[in-house]
């Protein structure tokens, strides 16, 4: 455990601490995540969280990746950019967990898996 150098120092990355003398920062468990800079953040086993494909860490909590974007890795902090002129545009994880949901479809149209067809 890494060690905190006053009551004031907040824990580093991926640790939390309850506080107590020692003032010990503990890890999180392994695919648990934790990226803020509020000692509050970082107050509880429980703030530690697991973002999954599609997802990013925002700081105590995971969000979806955003229009055009995703991410196919567990934990990230960040999504991908799609290459230029493909998109996704969806509210679900599973539809940004991988370039290969980029997609070519214009306006009014939807991907068929290998070709776009008119909504």
């Amino acid at each position: 455990a890494s060690s905190a150098s006053d009551c004031t120092a907040v824990c580093e990355d991926n640790t939390y601490s309850i506080g107590g003398a020692t003032n010990a920062c503990d890890s999180c468990d392994s695919g648990k995540y934790i990226v803020s800079d509020e000692a509050s953040d970082h107050a509880s086993a429980d703030h530690c969280s697991t973002c999954g494909a599609g997802t990013y860490e925002t700081g105590s909590d995971c969000a979806v990746c955003g229009d055009n974007t995703y991410n196919g890795n567990n934990g990230s902090y960040s999504c991908d950019s799609c290459d230029s002129g493909k998109f996704i545009v969806s509210d679900e994880a599973s539809d940004h967990a991988s370039a290969d949901h980029c997609s070519t479809c214009g306006a009014g149209t939807y991907e068929t898996g290998s070709d776009c067809a008119v909504c």
